[in-house]
């Protein structure tokens, strides 16, 4: 476990970093009625002579297969339609034929988007174009039948895609395939060389809201504290805090259901000697703030923002390591799988300055210094964050360490640049 703790605390908090989404007097839970239809883009090459037909319609093939008897691979994609489907229940929304064909090496792709189009009638209508990425792993051809197999995969089944109906937010969950009828939810699939298989895509609409705290920090006089307000005025909002140690164990959850306009705040994980990060599940949208300090010795306490959404690319636009000035990045996965954070410096002038990749458990969080990133050295520009999956960060920029009269401190948001 990563036990490092930033001394870099402000003696007052320099600002709160709010979450808030207005809602309508909200329906009873809905059954959704529409159409969805699919089309394959951004594809990825995988080798120096890529062969790709079919970008931007619902049937994709990659590979050259001149050479050989069969055809190229190939992805297509039939939706399907919904017709009274319940919220927060498992849905099928179209399906996935996959065909594995043998292809000349470096002719291939490595990973292809999913663009969804959703069209809901009833009980209102709204219009959403979600996109999922998905890996496509092309296995050379010299081992056994199922050595040989290649697959497709989603790096993460989760999507934090948001539409608004009848006024109330609702957010659309990709939950996985299945090839016997939602039993069994998989996050990929494989196929033989030469062969063809299918699996239904399912996903689920729930109106339950997401947020995400990158850091957490409990035991030797640290605390965090979280506070709540249900934004909506007519109904209760049922919210679970959930508590994950940086190496991705869930250490706890906490349990509260919020009034309509009704307020909490707590200190998370009290009586734990933990560093880790926090996620907050809650039946309607939240208003929030969480911030975190040390009551021994100086009394300090900053702010940390909410995010709301993940990203796989994200960019913190100041960061700075000197004689002067501290900075480290705090990133939490909120995933199932591990992933590779990598951290690009980028000076002021546009140029890399220092890179490098860290790994990071499932559910899991890191603490990264700037210091580290630069071997020591100084620097100072913005910071790109990306990863194979979404994650949530953010940037403690601080003086505290470096001058004695040094108790300057910020909390900086790291932003979506596609947003």
């Amino acid at each position: 476990m990563n036990s490092f703790r930033p001394k870099i605390f402000v003696f007052m908090p320099l600002f709160f970093s709010l979450i808030c989404l207005s809602v309508s007097a909200g329906p009873a839970a809905a059954d959704f009625s529409g159409t969805v239809s699919g089309l394959w883009v951004n594809p990825a090459p995988d080798g120096a002579w890529p062969a790709f037909t079919g970008v931007g319609t619902n049937a994709f093939r990659w590979g050259d297969a001149s050479g050989y008897a069969a055809p190229a691979s190939s992805l297509w994609f039939s939706g399907y339609s919904l017709a009274g489907v319940p919220e927060d229940t498992a849905a099928a929304l179209g399906e996935l034929t996959y065909y594995n064909g043998t292809i000349a090496n470096g002719t291939g792709a490595s990973r292809i988007s999913l663009m969804l189009n959703i069209s809901i009638s009833d009980p209102g209508y709204a219009a959403f174009t979600p996109e999922f990425s998905l890996e496509l792993v092309n296995v050379p051809n010299n081992g056994s039948e199922w050595e040989n197999a290649d697959y497709v995969y989603f790096p993460s089944v989760l999507s934090n895609q948001t539409f608004t109906l009848n006024g109330t937010r609702y957010r659309l969950e990709i939950l996985g395939f299945s090839q016997d009828y939602g039993r069994t939810l998989v996050k990929q699939f494989h196929v033989l060389e030469d062969e063809q298989t299918s699996a239904v895509l399912y996903g689920r609409i729930t109106r339950n809201s997401v947020y995400y705290l990158p850091y957490f920090a409990a035991g030797d006089g640290w605390w965090s504290g979280v506070a709540l307000r249900n934004i909506n005025n007519w109904r209760q909002a049922p919210v679970t805090t959930y508590i994950y140690r940086s190496d991705g164990a869930l250490l706890d959850r906490e349990y509260t259901d919020l009034p309509a306009r009704g307020q909490t705040s707590f200190v998370a994980g009290s009586g734990m000697d933990a560093i880790g990060w926090i996620k907050v599940v809650s039946g309607q949208p939240l208003a929030g703030l969480s911030f975190f300090g040390n009551n021994s010795g100086y009394s300090y306490m900053a702010d940390i923002p909410f995010a709301s959404d993940l990203s796989a690319s994200l960019v913190v636009p100041h960061v700075a390591q000197n004689a002067e000035w501290d900075t480290y990045v705090m990133v939490c996965n909120p995933n199932d799988d591990d992933t590779t954070v990598s951290l690009v410096l980028v000076d002021t002038g546009g140029q890399v300055a220092a890179a490098r990749e860290y790994w990071l458990a499932a559910n899991g969080s890191g603490i990264y210094a700037l210091d580290d990133l630069l071997n020591g050295g100084y620097g100072s520009g913005s910071l790109e964050i990306s990863a194979n999956q979404g994650v949530a960060a953010f940037a403690l920029y601080t003086d505290y360490e470096k001058t004695e009269t040094g108790y300057n401190y910020a909390g900086i948001a790291a932003v979506d640049p596609d947003k």
